[in-house]
């Protein structure tokens, strides 16, 4: 009778050892992919032909939802604090 208790105990904690080790790995894979879909830049490239040629070569740069990132090191300041009146 002993040895059916011991057994069941025994698997009850691999299956634990198993939870937790499957736990682990989700909460690993899942901050991994937040922190490198938050940090990623996506470009994109679209050409418009115009009949102007005042355009030629003339580029448009949108840049959006950077939040406060840093990219390349610290950002340059002018070196003068701001004082808001």
């Amino acid at each position: 009778m002993k040895d059916g208790i011991l057994m069941v105990e025994k698997r009850g904690e691999s299956m634990r050892r198993k939870i937790v080790i499957a736990l682990i790995a989700f909460f690993g894979v899942t901050t991994g992919y937040l922190f490198w879909q938050n940090n990623d830049l996506t470009t994109t490239h679209h050409d418009i032909e115009v009949d102007s040629a005042a355009l030629d070569g003339f580029r448009i740069v949108q840049l959006s939802d950077l939040h406060a990132k840093v990219f390349g090191g610290e950002p340059k300041t002018s070196g003068r604090k701001s004082r808001i009146a």
